[in-house]
């Protein structure tokens, strides 16, 4: 499989999460802080940790057939994500926890820092393919990712 390859390469994993790993919050759920007002919010399939989080401000709607989840692993990940994303994601700058919605090439993508060495990008359905050929032409390039 593909994700084995990569990985022997350059020593982090990449997989695609069909549904969500969990983070922090309640029930797995987390909310990713987009900017004033807006926030992604996600969690493992079937978990009633959204509606708890939500509370009677916020709105939650369901939009998980639009994107798809990778999670990229390993202490090098960030140099590989740092390639195609325009700001800085050393360990220092982008420390866990932290979010940034950005591009690679052409592809929107929102980057989670969701533990040391480990990352959440989630794509629109559509381009999840062509991230995942970025991803892995990328980390095969870097020698010391």
């Amino acid at each position: 499989m593909a994700e084995a390859g990569v990985e022997e390469i350059t020593g982090f994993a990449l997989a695609m999460v069909l549904g969500g790993d969990g983070g922090e919050g309640v029930g797995g759920a987390a909310w990713l802080p987009l900017g004033p007002g807006r926030a992604l919010a996600f969690a493992p399939s079937g978990s009633a940790g959204l509606a708890a989080l939500a509370g009677p401000e916020a709105i939650v709607v369901d939009q998980s057939s639009a994107w798809r989840l990778f999670a990229l692993s390993g202490a090098g990940g960030w140099r590989v994500l740092q390639a195609g994303i325009p700001v800085d994601l050393s360990p220092a700058a982008f420390a866990p926890g932290a979010v940034v919605a950005s591009l690679i090439g052409h592809i929107g993508i929102i980057a989670h820092h969701a533990a040391p060495g480990r990352y959440h990008l989630f794509v629109a359905r559509s381009l999840a393919d062509s991230l995942r050929h970025w991803l892995e032409a990328t980390a095969a390039s870097l020698p010391d990712a």
